[in-house]
This record gives C-alpha cells, structure tokens and sequence, in this order.
C-alpha cells in the first residue's frame, strides 16, 4: 500500500483527469512512503517463502523507484509478472500486465 499511496498526488491534474504513469510528475510522490516500502519489501522477504503479494509488491517498487518511467526496469517487472502468471495461469490480468510489461521492452504498440 506504501507504494501506491506515494503517487496518488500526481495521478490526477488539477481538473480531476487521470494522469497516466509516464506522464505522472514523480517529484509530487511521497518519498517516505516509497522508503517504507522498500523497508517493509525488505522485511517480508526474510525466509524462504515466496507469495503473489511479494511478487504484486517487487513490481510497484520497480514503479516508485525508477527515477523516470523511461527508468523503469522493465526486465525485472516482466520476470516478475512470468512468476505471478506460473502461479496463476488463469488471470487474465496479470497475462495483461505481463504484455504491457513485453511491449515496453519491444517496441512501441497501439490500442485501436
């Protein structure tokens, strides 16, 4: 929740509209609350296991700490998604995400 409460200051303009990610001003997200995550992250992955929820939270903070959206580790998010998808061959939004996440590491690809 660190992760995604830091950005809701820029998610939205002045007027209410929707700002998507790459055009989201990350100087309004709240620093704080990206290194609580990043400490809460740290905490939970002691030991050996592996949940959904550790996987859903690396790929946020692959988001919050990119400095720029260009920034963004797009490798380590599809690896991410990869493992969340084994675990859950049936969602289709994480076979969703998965594709945004292949599409930013090749190439440039249009909704109709």
């Amino acid at each position: 929740m660190c992760f995604q409460t830091a950005q809701f200051a820029a998610r939205t303009d002045a007027d209410g509209a929707i700002v998507l990610l790459p055009e989201q001003d990350r100087s309004l997200w709240d620093t704080t609350l990206i290194m609580n995550g990043e400490r809460f992250l740290n905490q939970s992955a002691v030991g050996d296991a592996l949940s959904d929820y550790h996987l859903e939270i690396a790929i946020a903070a692959c988001h919050c700490t990119a400095p720029t959206y260009a920034d963004t580790n797009w490798p380590r998010i599809l690896q991410y998604h990869d493992l969340l998808l084994a675990r859950q061959p049936a969602s289709g939004i994480i076979a969703l995400n998965r594709a945004v996440a292949l599409a930013q590491l090749r190439g440039r690809w249009r909704v109709l």
